[in-house]
């Protein structure tokens, strides 16, 4: 399985470890990628971008922003991401739960500590792509991760799966039926022919649901007031 790590911390000799600490690790089930931030800034901007990561590995303090303002931001996209502070802050570990983080290790223990911690954060990640939804084609079998389809939506007598990549699948069922199928909780009917995957509503505005990727999804008005209800309600258990 090939993990997405990043890695913020405006410390040269400790990003040196964690990436010397990562490439040693050869005898991993899994493979990793590493993207190395020296600032929040350039990190805030490729989030911005939808360029998202599977582990995040945060310093608390930079100068720019804090690990806790990356983490925030994090948060604001992904509730799955996994969350590792690596600090010479441990103090802050109460602080840093606000952001569900997975673990703190101090940076004298990196060498020690994060091998296992990325072992344990592999699990979590894995256990998160289990969800996902069997697309049956007459020629294909698509295994559609919950995470990765953003809106689904219906044309005539297909329904049709709109992917976090651009890619777009139809399988010949009613909508209801998909949706029935599906964990309900996570695609909220926003209109009688589209559910969207509330994991990718940024935000909605004038009866439109910003979407991740930068699409916009009509709203119904009858439905308005329940769709804002529901996601106030989906992100508030969640916080």
């Amino acid at each position: 399985m090939m993990l997405r790590i990043a890695a913020a911390d405006d410390d040269v000799i400790v990003m040196d470890e964690i990436c010397g600490t990562i490439a040693a690790l050869t005898d991993s089930a899994e493979q990793y990628t590493l993207t190395a931030y020296d600032n929040g800034k350039e990190f805030l901007w490729d989030l911005e971008k939808h360029r998202l990561f599977d582990i995040y590995l945060l310093d608390i303090e930079m100068p720019d922003y804090s690990g806790f303002q990356l983490a925030a931001a994090i948060r604001a996209v992904s509730l799955e991401a996994v969350i590792i502070f690596v600090t010479s802050h441990i103090e802050y570990a109460i602080d840093g739960y606000r952001y569900s983080a997975f673990r703190y290790i101090p940076k004298s223990k990196i060498q020690e500590l994060l091998p296992q911690a990325l072992k344990d954060a592999a699990g979590c990640v894995r256990n998160t792509d289990r969800r996902a939804y069997m697309i049956v084609t007459k020629d294909r079998i698509i295994r559609a991760r919950y995470k990765d389809i953003v809106y689904i939506y219906v044309q005539g007598k297909y329904t049709y799966f709109k992917m976090l990549d651009g890619q777009i699948f139809k399988v010949r069922k009613p909508l209801s039926q998909v949706l029935s199928e599906l964990d309900e909780e996570m695609f909220l009917l926003i209109d009688k022919g589209c559910a969207a995957n509330i994991e990718h509503i940024l935000t909605t505005i004038d009866h439109k649901a910003n979407m991740r990727g930068g699409e916009k999804l009509d709203i119904s008005r009858p439905k308005y007031k329940t769709v804002q209800e529901k996601i106030n309600i989906y992100w508030g258990l969640r916080k």
